[in-house]
C-alpha cells in the first residue's frame, strides 16, 4: 500500500500511460466506458467534497472497468478520522499537481521557503468509503442518482443550442458523409442523426466536433485558426485525442450512454497506441484540455492558465 511520491515527474506519466496502454491492448477504450443511467455523479474527495478531475476519473475506470461515484480518500485520512481501509482493499491511483518547495538565502543570510513556478505531477492512492471500516459518508448524494423521466437528448440540444448561440459558431446539420469542424469559417458541419446507427452515436460525432470549435485562438487557444496540420502529425493526434475524450465526457454530463460510441477496431486501437507510446505526457495533457473544453461548452469557463 503505497504512500511514496516518485521522485522524477516521468515516473507518474510512464504509470499513467502504463494503465491506459493495457487496456487498450485488450480492446479497450477508457474514455469511451459506459456511463452511469440517469444523473451522473462523479467521484468526490471524501476530505474537501471537492470532485476529482476528469483524469482521475478515468484512471479509477481502469480499475473498476465502470465510471466511478462515491467519496474517496487515502488510508492515512481514513486512519485520522478514527476508521481503517478494510483487509484486501486495493487502492486506486490518482494523480494531483504540486509545487515543490526549495530554500532561498537571502541578501540578510535569512533563509526562505520558495515555491517553484512550475508544478510537478505526482500521485498517491485513494479508497471508496465502502472499501473502509468506521467512516461515515458525508455527501450521500454522490451515489448515482436514476431518474425514469429524464432526457438526455433534450438536455444536449439544450447545451448545444446555448453553446452555439453565444460563441456564434456556424452549425451545419445536413446530409454529409463528413463532420469536421473548419477553423477560418468558425463553423461545425455534422452529418443528420438519421445518418447515424443511433443517437448515442450521433451526440458522440456532434460533441466531438464542438470539442474542436473550443480550441480557436479567441476561445481556448490550443490552435490558430490557420493551422493546416497533415493527418497523423503529432499536434494533429493530440488535438484528435482531445476532442474523443471530449464528447465522451460530454456525454457522460448528459448521461447518455455511451456503449454503441466505441470505435473497437484494430487500426484505431493501434493507431492511438502508438500515439501514446511516442508521448508519455500525451495521456494526461489531452485529459486536461478536455476537461477544459468541456467546462467551457457548458458552463463559460476559461482556464486560469489563459
Amino acid at each position: 500500500m503505497s504512500t511514496n511520491h516518485p521522485t522524477i515527474k516521468t515516473d507518474v506519466y510512464e504509470i499513467i500511460n502504463n494503465k491506459i496502454c493495457a487496456l487498450m491492448e485488450q480492446g479497450q477504450i477508457p474514455w469511451k466506458m459506459c456511463w452511469s443511467r440517469g444523473k451522473t455523479h462523479l467521484a468526490v474527495s471524501h476530505t474537501t467534497g471537492k470532485e476529482y478531475s476528469f483524469l482521475n476519473n478515468l484512471l479509477i475506470a481502469a480499475d473498476d472497468g465502470e465510471w466511478p461515484h462515491g467519496e474517496y480518500l487515502t488510508f492515512k485520512q481514513a486512519l485520522a478520522e478514527g476508521g481503517s481501509v478494510k483487509p484486501g482493499a486495493k487502492g486506486h491511483f490518482i494523480t494531483f499537481w504540486t509545487f515543490p518547495e526549495k530554500k532561498e538565502i537571502q541578501e540578510d543570510g535569512t533563509e526562505k521557503i520558495v515555491k517553484s513556478d512550475r508544478p510537478m505531477l505526482r500521485y498517491y492512492y485513494v479508497f471508496e468509503v465502502s472499501q473502509c471500516t468506521g467512516i461515515k459518508r458525508k455527501y450521500p448524494n454522490t451515489q448515482p442518482e436514476v431518474k425514469e423521466d429524464v432526457n438526455p437528448i433534450e438536455a444536449a440540444e439544450e447545451v448545444i443550442k446555448n453553446y452555439y448561440n453565444r460563441e456564434g459558431i456556424k452549425l451545419n446539420i445536413c446530409v454529409s458523409n463528413k463532420a469536421y469542424f473548419r477553423p477560418s469559417t468558425d463553423e461545425v458541419v455534422c452529418p443528420l442523426m438519421g445518418q447515424f446507427e443511433n443517437e448515442a452515436e450521433y451526440y458522440s460525432t456532434l460533441f466531438h466536433e464542438t470539442t474542436h470549435s473550443t480550441g480557436v485562438e479567441n476561445r481556448l487557444n490550443r490552435f490558430k485558426k490557420d493551422d493546416h496540420d497533415p493527418f497523423g502529425s503529432e499536434s494533429y493526434s493530440k488535438e484528435e485525442l482531445v476532442a474523443e475524450m471530449g464528447a465522451a465526457y460530454c456525454l457522460g454530463r448528459l448521461g447518455i450512454e455511451n456503449d454503441f460510441t466505441v470505435k473497437n477496431s484494430a487500426a484505431y486501437l493501434q493507431n492511438w497506441l502508438e500515439a501514446l507510446r511516442n508521448d508519455k505526457h500525451l495521456f494526461v495533457c489531452a485529459c486536461s484540455r478536455a476537461e477544459e473544453a468541456v467546462k467551457f461548452i457548458f458552463d463559460n469557463v476559461r482556464p486560469e492558465r489563459n
